[in-house]
């Protein structure tokens, strides 16, 4: 992309005025590199984007967030769009997309005889039914586990003589 500019300028000597223009074109080569850290949680908000530019000086931002800052955190999943200036009017347009894990999500099925009893997390089930739990993972994720019990009764065929 180039940008042309006008400089005028008048040179005066005894009575005159000589104007005279330059005409001058810049090339608008700057460059953006990006690190994303996604965010950890699904649902969460800590992704962030961080900018690194080459090529120019001067820069200003601004991002689809409202942010004018080089950088910006506490992001959700989603697309995030950087209009970037430099001195000369120069403009680069990026866009960024932060990431996010699936939502971990698993299921059982189990069955037990009566008297016995299912431990998840911090439930324990001895009846028949479907559970549903959330769970912590280490790295404070969510996760959500769907459980369908079916308890059989103990029943016993006795035959009188």
């Amino acid at each position: 992309m180039y940008k042309k500019f006008i400089f005028l300028f008048c040179i005066v000597s005894s009575y005159q005025c000589f104007s005279n223009a330059i005409y001058f074109t810049i090339t608008c080569n700057f460059s953006a590199s990006t690190i994303v850290t996604n965010v950890s949680c699904n649902g969460g908000n800590d992704g962030s984007i961080d900018l690194t530019l080459s090529g120019s000086s001067g820069y200003s931002y601004q991002w689809s967030t409202g942010d004018t800052t080089e950088d910006i955190n506490g992001l959700n999943a989603g697309i995030y769009s950087v209009i970037i200036t430099d001195t000369f009017a120069c403009t680069l347009s990026i866009s960024i997309t932060v990431e996010q894990p699936a939502m971990m999500l698993s299921h059982n099925t189990l069955t037990l005889c009566f008297g016995q009893s299912y431990s998840i997390g911090s439930h324990t089930y001895s009846s028949s039914g479907i559970y549903i739990d959330t769970l912590i993972s280490a790295y404070g994720c969510d996760s959500i586990v769907a459980t369908i019990l079916t308890v059989h009764n103990n029943t016993r065929n006795s035959n009188s003589v």
